[in-house]
């Protein structure tokens, strides 16, 4: 296992994009459970971008930045398990595994965000997500919506969406997809992936720039 120290210097590959050191850390990491590099970090790059344009409707300061960043990086890690079910792998995995940096109630909700970047959104009968305090509970809700929208702006695993502007629409919001290439299945995942975004935020429709 890598030390802390080794892991914060770590040089970023230039497929990611700029994270904080903590998160940037976390890349060997994720690296060990032989990861898909490309779409992980385009997942990552696209939830900083959503993030970012959403921060007058979620509210959420750096730190929960930072932990959804963490995420970005680590929810494919329960692929190395097996595929059905792999969410809910990366959870146990992250929960298992030492993150430095990263204190113990941040890594719970790092878990549950990358259990809940696709499959059942977070409810209340989850036993986990319903141990958190109601403001932590939301926070999830809040984080959880943008990475699922982000997983599946790549579902292809191809990076075709080159970038993604968000737009306050009437009683919701629009993504306006600029892409390279036909990013149909994007487009289709990211819509079936909302069904939480639009709980938490409002009805979203998802367009590519023409």
């Amino acid at each position: 296992m890598y030390e802390e120290h080794e892991l914060w210097q770590e040089e970023v590959p230039s497929a990611w994009p700029e994270l904080p050191a903590r998160v940037a850390g976390l890349i060997p990491i994720a690296q060990q459970f032989d990861i898909e590099e490309e779409h992980t970090a385009q997942v990552t790059r696209l939830a900083a971008s959503l993030f970012d344009q959403l921060a007058a409707y979620h509210g959420l300061g750096d730190k929960w930045r930072e932990l959804l960043l963490a995420a970005g990086v680590l929810h494919d890690i329960g692929l190395c398990v097996a595929l059905q079910g792999h969410n809910k792998h990366s959870r146990r995995l992250i929960q298992q595994t030492p993150l430095p940096g990263f204190k113990k109630r941040e890594r719970r909700v790092i878990s549950l965000l990358a259990r809940y970047h696709r499959g059942v959104p977070p409810r209340e009968t989850h036993r986990r997500f319903s141990a958190l305090k109601p403001q932590t509970q939301e926070a999830v809700r809040r984080l959880a919506a943008i990475l699922r929208v982000a997983d599946g702006l790549d579902r292809t695993h191809a990076s075709v969406v080159q970038d993604v502007r968000v737009d306050k629409d009437a009683g919701g919001f629009r993504l306006v997809v600029s892409a390279r290439g036909d990013a149909r299945w994007e487009i289709l995942a990211a819509r079936k992936k909302g069904n939480l975004f639009e709980e938490v935020y409002g009805p979203l429709r998802i367009e590519v720039l023409s």
